[in-house]
């Protein structure tokens, strides 16, 4: 608690507080979060208002015949949350859809507002929201990137269902997400191709959770961007889970008739490839070639299939595949 509370504020008299530092540490039951938070709250209240607040929470949820360990630390952060002002709260709520961190570009995407909120102030309500431990900086390398713990993080995602926003947050985020695997995309087809690889990395469990939003609202058009998108990571860094997220994909397009591209059918094929399996490989590249998709998706799955063809040994079907 006093490491975190010198964090917040410099000044802080911990002999004269220690008496009450202590009573705090047991009321929250010595919780790390708990303590995390609470200490944070010294840049704007003193030790005794700390103490005293949840001391007021905390026998209310005594005289609701609560058990008090298992309520603590919801306790402290709903009363952090409270503590916010209306414009930090909405944010938090928001960047509850990032599911491995997020950076300013992607707090903008997902802020949502009837009109764009500029980034420096969206940068100063990150900072704010930091500086009260409701989100903790995460090491990264180029732009600044943030991150709640997952227990955070469930009690922004809880507000924006009771408000009816989730599903708006998490369309936005799709878009947001849409946007960064097309720059990753195009970077890996480049000579830099391992910074494209370094970009879906970071970004690895925000675009599976935004793929399978994508895929439970069958937005085929956006799982074919995606997966259209990591197909070359994929096979380059021989990466086997976007194949798997292929293969999620055309199970949901069977059982509600969902159309998907070729994108979900080459990815599917190469994760058959990967594992030696030659004829599924080869079936699911020619049903690449007959779906709809762009002449470059097209002939992919030809030049696929042609291997596959090879490796079965069908050379003058491989031929006329080429």
């Amino acid at each position: 608690f006093i490491a975190r509370a010198r964090q917040a504020r410099h000044d802080i008299d911990v002999d004269a507080d220690a008496g009450t530092i202590r009573l705090i540490c047991r009321e929250l039951d010595s919780l790390p979060l708990a303590l995390e938070l609470a200490a944070a709250l010294v840049s704007t209240m003193s030790v005794a208002d700390i103490g005293q607040g949840l001391e007021r929470r905390f026998s209310l949820l005594r005289d609701e015949g609560r058990e008090h360990r298992h309520s603590t630390l919801a306790a402290t952060v709903q009363w952090s949350y409270d503590l916010l002002d209306a414009r930090e709260q909405r944010l938090f709520d928001r960047l509850s859809v990032f599911q491995s961190g997020f950076d300013l570009n992607g707090a903008v995407a997902v802020i949502g507002s009837t009109r764009p909120t500029p980034s420096a102030q969206v940068d100063a309500l990150i900072r704010s929201l930091e500086s009260k431990s409701m989100l903790e900086r995460a090491e990264s390398v180029g732009a600044p990137r943030w991150t709640a713990l997952e227990t955070i993080r469930e009690f922004g995602d809880r507000h924006l269902a009771e408000r009816g926003e989730r599903a708006t947050a998490r369309n936005m985020h799709l878009e947001h997400m849409m946007s960064v695997a097309s720059l990753a995309g195009a970077v890996c087809r480049g000579e830099q191709w391992s910074e494209g690889v370094r970009r879906f990395r970071l970004e690895w469990d925000n675009l599976r959770a935004a793929l399978d939003w994508a895929i439970g609202t069958q937005r085929s058009g956006d799982v074919d961007r995606i997966l259209r998108d990591i197909m070359f990571m994929a096979r380059w860094t021989l990466e086997s889970e976007p194949a798997r997220w292929a293969d999620r994909a055309i199970e949901r397009s069977a059982s509600t008739g969902m159309t998907l591209g070729a994108p979900a059918h080459l990815l599917a094929a190469f994760g058959h490839f990967v594992v030696g399996d030659r004829e599924a490989a080869l079936t699911a590249n020619l049903r690449a070639v007959e779906s709809l998709g762009t002449p470059s998706d097209r002939a992919w799955a030809r030049h696929y299939a042609a291997i596959e063809l090879l490796y079965l040994g069908r050379t003058a079907a491989a031929a006329a595949m080429a």
